[in-house]
Order: structure tokens, then sequence, then C-alpha cells
């Protein structure tokens, strides 16, 4: 391989290594608006003072617990990349 065609080679890997970071930030990101909504849904149940519920297993709180988990596997899943 000649210096330009290593050259062009690092640079592609260079630029695909500062895409998967990022990809990695959004993630990051995302993740932390939704243990935010995460959060205050539980805060919105407590201060409705449901007796007996269990706020863990409300259908919010399952579905953006899901969307973080399927995020944190994407950010492995681009870490090791």
């Amino acid at each position: 391989m000649t210096i330009d065609e290593q050259i062009i080679h690092a640079n592609h890997k260079l630029g695909r290594d500062e895409a998967i970071l990022d990809c990695m930030n959004a993630i990051e990101a995302e993740q932390d608006l939704l243990y935010q909504a995460m959060d205050a849904r539980r805060q919105e149940m407590r201060s409705e003072r449901v007796n007996g519920y269990d706020i863990d297993k409300d259908l919010v709180v399952v579905k953006l617990r899901a969307q973080i988990d399927v995020l944190y596997v994407m950010h492995k899943t681009l870490s090791k990349l």
C-alpha cells in the first residue's frame, strides 16, 4: 500500500471512529432524557399518591426502561467496533 493509500485509509478509519463516537454520545444523551422522563413519571405517580400501585410496573416506566435497555445494547455494540 502506498503512503497516499495509507493516508486515505487512516482518514477513513478516523472518520468512522468519529462517527461511532458521535453515535455513542447521542445514545448517552437519549438515555439521559429517558431517565429524566422515567423519574418525572415516578414523581408524578408519587404526587398522585396512588396507594398500592407499584410504580415500577407502570406501563410508561416499563416502556421507558425498555428503550433505555435497547440504547444500552446499541452503545455496547458500538463500543466494540
